[in-house]
């Protein structure tokens, strides 16, 4: 039995046409988008200085982003020289826009008999009546005002800055000088560290009921010294940062006399 062969075509198959994918849409490159914000705020950038009977504070803001910052209201409060301490407030300024990378200095006036004063060693003595024994060490003294200030707006008070200064202190050649730093509550809470001195200067801490006295002794006169009293608290390990600038001076003409009980 014949039967005609099937002749099958094993010729290469024409190939299968595929279509092109569409090219993705890929987005023009724009620089991020920064969120609408409030000005910054420094540590570095608030300074104060004493004008007779007021003191002249100055904040500065400035705007890092890429878009105009937000209007504001900067609250500024005081307190007595020391860490961790409540403030009170002194000060409401409203702040306007600033362009991207726009700098304002806001100026603030305060009498000086509106700001907390720092009590002197023999002062707290009167409140506690510790009657602590001071020997001949005498009382810093310094024609600017001596506290903390603390700075932050109005609806932002998470991102606040703080100032703990006491500048320009004359104590009397040879002889050794102290001031109250308050603690709001036992020293023992908190850990010190006292940055090196300059030559010829000395400075110490002694544990007080209020917190501790901050004690510098002076070389010759004429000689200029910056130190920090790096204060941390346990709980959080948070340390706040007290800055001092001490000069030696001759006489008696620069200090309020030694402190003897």
């Amino acid at each position: 039995m014949g039967s005609a062969a099937r002749e099958l075509d094993v010729g290469a198959a024409r190939p299968h046409r595929e279509s092109r994918p569409r090219p993705s849409k890929v987005p023009v490159a724009r620089p991020p988008r920064t969120a609408t914000k409030l000005p910054q705020l420094s540590r570095e950038g608030l300074r104060w200085c004493t004008s007779g009977a007021n003191v002249d504070i100055l904040v500065e803001v400035r705007n890092l982003g890429l878009r105009p910052s937000t209007p504001g209201v900067l609250i500024i409060e005081a307190a007595p020289l020391g860490a961790f301490v409540p403030g009170q407030e002194i000060a409401r300024v409203p702040v306007l826009a600033l362009d991207p990378g726009g700098r304002r200095l806001v100026p603030v006036t305060v009498a000086r008999t509106l700001l907390p004063t720092t009590p002197a060693p023999g002062d707290w003595d009167r409140v506690f009546g510790t009657m602590l024994r001071w020997g001949g060490l005498d009382r810093f003294t310094s024609a600017d005002w001596v506290g903390n200030l603390n700075v932050w707006f109005d609806v932002a008070p998470e991102h606040a800055v703080e100032a703990h200064r006491a500048l320009d202190l004359k104590i009397t050649a040879g002889r050794r000088a102290g001031m109250s730093v308050y603690l709001p509550s036992a020293a023992g809470e908190f850990d010190f560290a006292i940055s090196e001195p300059s030559s010829g200067w000395s400075a110490d801490l002694e544990p007080a009921p209020w917190g501790a006295t901050f004690i510098v002794g002076a070389p010759a006169a004429g000689n200029r010294a910056a130190i920090t009293l790096a204060v941390t608290r346990r709980s959080d390990g948070r340390t706040v940062p007290i800055e001092f600038t001490v000069v030696s001076v001759e006489g008696d003409g620069d200090h309020l006399g030694c402190l003897r009980v």
